[in-house]
């Protein structure tokens, strides 16, 4: 896989704890991350919190979620 995409409860399942702080998820990024091996990137989703780009050799990207005013996600 080039990418791995799991969402925060998930990657909580995945590991066996909680991911409360910033730090939480930095640290299973870099954890999934070596579980997976090679050059496989995680794309960490974090519903209303926004998502964490982890690749191997490079800094975290953490990216804010954008509300789009959506009332009715039926489909999404």
């Amino acid at each position: 896989a080039t990418v791995v995409k799991p969402n925060q409860p998930e990657a909580e399942r995945l590991l066996g704890r909680v991911l409360r702080s910033v730090t939480d998820v930095d640290r299973a990024g870099d954890e999934l991350m070596a579980r997976l091996g090679g050059e496989t990137a995680v794309l960490l989703t974090r519903g209303p919190r926004g998502m964490a780009l982890y690749r191997p050799g490079h800094d975290p990207i953490h990216l804010p979620a954008r509300s789009s005013g959506v009332v009715d996600a039926t489909g999404a």
